[in-house]
């Protein structure tokens, strides 16, 4: 059984960090990127409280299936789905976020986890997510491990990019 897969992912914004926050954690964005990821089928927001220090968020997702068979196995759909529980902390500009299957089998067979930071570099924010991804399987967990992770990549980086593309619909891309 693998012991998991570490990660650290980088994208970079063209904003201020208060920008940022005020973009990522709006309800707004959350519909522009349902209409704007071709990889997501659906992006639900089911929770979004903040107390103005802290903001709790849970967020449902559905994303386009790219990953069809994992050895012999056929993945059904609805393992595409998950549910992101995510706390950003204002103060501290961190985000600790935990993604969950919808799919009840899939629940205690994947682990995926970590944070998320926010830095001003050279007038631009880069956010960084590190994270764990675990697939709780005897012989398949590393193949399975790294195909999630490389499914993530190309959604974070869609997500990304829709995220830029939602910023400058703003005006709120820094001047040049």
């Amino acid at each position: 059984m693998s012991t998991g897969l570490t990660f650290e992912i980088q994208h970079t914004f063209d904003c201020t960090l208060d920008v940022l926050e005020g973009a990522l954690f709006g309800a707004d964005l959350l519909t522009f990127l349902a209409t704007t990821m071709t990889s997501m089928l659906r992006i639900q927001p089911v929770l979004i409280e903040d107390n103005g220090e802290v903001i709790h968020r849970r967020v449902e997702y559905h994303a386009e299936p790219q990953i069809e068979r994992l050895g012999l196995w056929r993945i059904p759909e609805q393992w595409h789905a998950w549910v992101e529980e995510s706390t950003y902390d204002r103060r501290t500009r961190t985000l600790h976020y935990r993604n969950i299957p919808l799919t009840g089998r899939l629940k205690g067979l994947l682990l995926n986890e970590g944070t998320v930071t926010f830095q001003e570099r050279d007038g631009k924010i880069v956010r960084t997510l590190r994270g764990e991804l675990r697939v709780r399987a005897r012989l398949l967990s590393r193949m399975a491990e790294r195909l999630i992770y490389s499914q993530a990549m190309r959604l974070l980086d869609e997500e990304a990019r829709a995220t830029q593309l939602y910023l400058r619909s703003l005006g709120a891309e820094q001047p040049g």
